[in-house]
């Protein structure tokens, strides 16, 4: 027994069995740990360790919606998704797992935002973004603070040396994997993510506005793709844009300068703020605030709780007392109006008996050339029997005179050819003024005059421009060269014959420009394209073929087969296609092109309508601002960014005789029955002015009093006002103050100073020499539509003149007010009823009347309308042509109406002009459709049940 005690106490002494029981005291531990973390805690563990990342989050705060005056929304929200990448979550192939998501998108039509600088066509890499853009890339991709501290060889890498260096040293992306065009898609990703690669928390936004289908595809293999995320985001869209887009206007990132004074105001770098149009001037009434979410992701990015939230709030709603459906309809009757004028004076020739500017058929279809309506490159591809026809006969022609033109610079000989050949001259100077080579004023020296009448050659041009700094190339470092040119003779000229020396320097520098770059680029078949269109050597029935397969416009088989055979005429076919606006005016960019309609109610100074054409659509330039686009219509001859409404000034013509009558009638210098002799030559002042009878009849209108003189629009009448305002008490005659007293009453109408609107203006241009000219319109006068407009307000309310407004409210998402733009009443003019009924009654008689100018538009018009014409005589030249040193010629008149209805009590004022339209007569029909269509929608409304809208 003392054995066996022994041995125990032996074996419990003994060192290992004391470390053999911490051993197993710390292997239960462990067990008992593991059970009760795997197996009592598991679930709940496991919760927790998902939960274990914070992130803050902004939720943007939506802008308010913008409504017309009746309800209907014209710029809304739209929830969209866009998709973030986070570059901090850890991925064992990051290449595959970026392409296979870029994959997901484009395979369900959405587009990766694409900001990368190197692109791949035709085999080669090239930079596709701007010098300084190209810089910073390059600052970017060499991990440098500036691009002050880039390399001479580093600056000096080309597209495809900064392709390979980002492949190969920078991101190690497989070749052997990777095809150029999808490593090109891995690094504009790659990239952006490397940028932020010192806040990599931030995700990166990689594509916006995705489908729904790629968002299901994204979130039903979300295991596959850690740090991707898909967040909603608002996203402005405007309803029937084009339509309210110089009212509306669009919003864009804020810019340096706008964040420098709006910061203060809460707004950072981030946010979207309105650019123009009331986006801009009610921006901080439509500005959304953003909220903030703090919230608990599992680590594949997933949102799994909101810990606190404080929520965004919403921009307030802003009502305009723009008509929705009369803003469209009177767009589209102003685009009608001038496709009927370009229909009315289309012509294949001009009318020799006319001096009246007419369209020719060859401007339409030099328009469809010039503005590439059509793609040019496709006359090579075997279109047609027509466009093989256009292009062989274009190549041919080109081919011959690039020859002779050759011919003459190599063996510096003149051309005696010059007028067949002149064409490849003019687009040689064109491409050499383009490049900054010559200057814009060359075509006026000496140098040219000679060249032209065949004195000296090319060259020799060349190098007496180069000598009188009109041609400047980078290539003598300063040196001007004297030496080959003719000593000065007394009167300090030159003599210049054929024998003129030339520097083979510049010969050969001149030789190789035109040779190896000008003769070789694109721009040459462009330009031979004009230039045969331009001498109509090409058939019309061929360019009617080509518009039509290349898809310009429509044609039936029927109508095809009736060009084909002569019994429908090619100028038939495009006047049908431009009146039914299938060529528009815009797209033509021919006289007229542009326009405007404003549309008023009378007793409010409300705006019920604001056209100018043409017009963009702002919704390519919001959100994803659309560069090309704004590009395109930078470019546009037509400048549709230009409000025409409230942007444009004209001249008013007679429509300003109203304002003459009424100053004259006022201050005494004739009473309403007063009868003026007027003989139509105004010889009083020099030079004489005569009334557009004299001028086209020698005529007169006889004795008339103010009324009869607006009926006629007796221009003698009101030069007899201007010179009898200026006429002084003692007898003399002091244009001075004709021009002040003309300009108390001007500012008694309100055209002194803009009217008050929402939008940007342009202010008014007021007379300041001649008061018997600006009595008629004329003279420095300059007015916009909506000035015009407010006039017309003036003496429809008997003197009272209002500001005019397109904003009617500005409203809580609650429906509380929060301000009120009610027009205000800004001065009454106490006029003399009987001035002011003896200026309304030669209104009533212009459109009614036995010699109103314009009775005949309104004839059968079951309304009374008070109106009056006005025809804006410009000085304005249109340089189209192929050779615009040898073609100018002169643009036709503004067309002009002013009015308001109905007669008895004015319920609306209308003004209408159009720009280039030749005559009064189309604005006093475009004026009349628009009057029609206003009292037809109010006579329709009148059994309409508007409260749902509104609600």
């Amino acid at each position: 027994m003392k054995t066996i005690l022994l041995y125990i106490y032996n074996f419990i002494t003994n060192r290992l069995f004391l470390l053999s029981l911490v051993v197993l005291g710390l292997f239960y531990v462990l067990v008992a740990r593991l059970f009760e973390l795997q197996i009592s805690q598991g679930d709940e563990l496991a919760e927790a360790f998902d939960l274990k990342v914070v992130r803050e989050v902004e939720s943007e705060g939506q802008r308010g919606n913008i409504y017309d005056r009746f309800g209907i929304p014209l710029a809304t929200n739209i929830m969209a998704y866009d998709l973030y990448l986070n570059d901090s979550y850890y991925v064992e192939d990051k290449n595959s797992m970026i392409l296979s998501l870029i994959n997901i998108v484009e395979r369900n039509g959405d587009t990766i935002i694409n900001d990368f600088p190197i692109v791949y066509e035709g085999g080669s890499f090239q930079f596709d973004a701007t010098d300084l853009v190209v810089k910073r890339f390059k600052m970017g991709s060499f991990n440098l603070s500036s691009t002050k501290y880039l390399t001479d060889e580093q600056l000096a890498y080309t597209a495809e040396e900064m392709f390979y260096y980002l492949r190969d040293d920078l991101f190690e992306i497989d070749n052997a994997v990777y095809s150029i065009e999808d490593t090109l898609k891995l690094l504009n990703i790659r990239f952006a993510q490397y940028e932020r690669r010192y806040s990599k928390y931030q995700p990166e936004l990689i594509a916006d506005n995705i489908s729904e289908e790629t968002l299901a595809e994204i979130e039903e293999k979300r295991s596959d793709y850690p740090g991707v995320t898909v967040e909603e985001s608002p996203y402005r869209v405007y309803n029937d844009g084009t339509y309210f887009a110089h009212i509306i206007g669009y919003t864009r990132d804020i810019n340096a300068d706008q964040l420098d004074t709006m910061e203060a105001l809460g707004y950072d770098s981030e946010d979207q703020v309105g650019y123009v149009g009331i986006e801009k001037e009610l921006e901080l009434y439509l500005r959304g605030y953003d909220g903030e979410q703090k919230i608990e992701v599992n680590n594949l990015g997933k949102t799994m709780v909101v810990l606190e939230e404080t929520p965004p709030i919403m921009g307030n709603d802003v009502y305009l007392t723009i008509d929705h459906d009369l803003q469209i309809e009177t767009y589209h009757i102003l685009e009608q109006q001038m496709a009927q004028i370009l229909v009315d004076k289309l012509y294949m020739y001009y009318p020799v008996s006319d001096d009246d500017r007419y369209v020719l058929l060859k401007d339409v279809f030099d328009s469809v050339f010039r503005y590439q309506l059509i793609d040019a490159d496709l006359l090579s591809q075997d279109v047609s029997e027509a466009c093989d026809r256009i292009y062989d006969r274009m190549t041919t022609l080109k081919t011959n005179l690039v020859n002779s033109v050759s011919e003459e610079i190599t063996d510096n000989t003149i051309d005696y050819d010059f007028d067949n050949n002149y064409a490849v001259y003019y687009y040689l100077f064109e491409q050499m003024e383009e490049d900054g080579y010559l200057t814009s004023t060359f075509y006026r020296s000496d140098y040219y005059d000679l060249f032209v009448d065949k004195e000296i050659t090319l060259t020799q041009l060349m190098q007496a421009l180069y000598e009188e700094a009109l041609l400047t190339f980078p290539l003598y470092e300063g040196e001007v060269i004297y030496a080959y040119l003719p000593e000065l003779d007394e009167d300090g000229n030159r003599a210049l014959t054929a024998d003129f020396g030339i520097d083979p320097t510049l010969y050969w520098h001149i030789k190789n420009l035109i040779f190896d770059d000008y003769l070789q680029r694109a721009e040459l078949d462009d330009f031979m394209y004009l230039y045969c269109n331009d001498h109509e050597l090409f058939s019309y029935k061929d360019l009617t073929q080509m518009i039509i397969e290349l898809g310009l416009v429509s044609a039936s088989e029927e109508v095809i087969t009736n060009l084909a055979n002569g019994r429908l005429k090619p100028i038939d076919f495009i006047k049908e296609k431009i009146i039914n606006v299938e060529l528009t005016p815009q797209q033509l960019a021919l006289d007229p092109s542009s326009g405007s309609v404003v549309i008023t109610d009378v007793d409010s100074g409300e705006v019920l309508a604001m056209v100018s054409y043409p017009t963009y659509d702002n919704n390519q330039l919001v959100n994803e601002f659309d560069g090309n686009y704004y590009f395109e219509l930078l470019t546009d001859v037509t400048n549709p960014l230009v409000s025409r409404a409230t942007k444009s000034k004209t001249v008013p013509g007679s429509t300003f005789k109203m304002l003459t009558g009424l100053a004259a009638l006022e201050e005494g210098v004739i009473e309403p029955r007063t009868d003026v002799l007027t003989t139509g030559y105004f010889n009083k002042i020099f030079p004489p002015a005569k009334c557009w009878i004299y001028t086209s009849s020698h005529g007169s209108h006889g004795y008339i009093n103010v009324s009869e003189a607006l009926e006629e629009s007796c221009n003698f009448f009101f030069y007899e006002m201007g010179y009898r305002l200026g006429t002084t008490i003692s007898g003399g005659y002091d244009p001075l103050q004709g021009i002040e007293i003309l300009n108390e009453y001007i500012t008694k109408m309100g055209l002194d100073r803009t009217t008050g609107l929402e939008v940007e203006e342009l202010s008014s241009s007021l007379p300041e020499l001649d008061p018997v000219r600006a009595a008629i319109g004329q003279e420095k006068n300059g007015y916009t539509p909506v000035q015009l407009a407010r006039y017309m307000n003036v003496l429809a309310n008997d003197g009272i003149m209002q500001e005019l407004n397109l904003v009617d409210k500005v409203m809580t998402k609650s429906g509380d007010l929060v301000v009120d733009f009610t027009p205000e009443v800004l001065e009454t003019n106490n006029f003399e009823e009987e001035n002011l009924e003896a200026i309304k009654a030669g209104m009533l008689a212009v459109t009614e009347g036995p010699s109103g100018t314009a009775r005949h538009y309104f004839a059968d018009l079951d309304i009374s309308i008070a109106g009056k014409t006005g025809t804006a005589e410009i000085k304005t030249y249109d340089t189209k042509s192929i050779d615009p040193v040898r073609s100018v010629v002169k643009r036709p008149n503004h067309a002009i109406f002013t009015g308001f209805a109905p007669y008895d009590d004015p319920e609306i004022s209308v003004v209408s002009v159009i720009q280039f339209g030749y005559s009064s007569k189309y604005a006093a029909l475009n004026a009349k459709e628009v009057i029609r269509n206003y009292f037809d929608l109010e006579r329709q409304r009148t059994t309409l049940d508007l409260a749902p809208v509104l609600d």
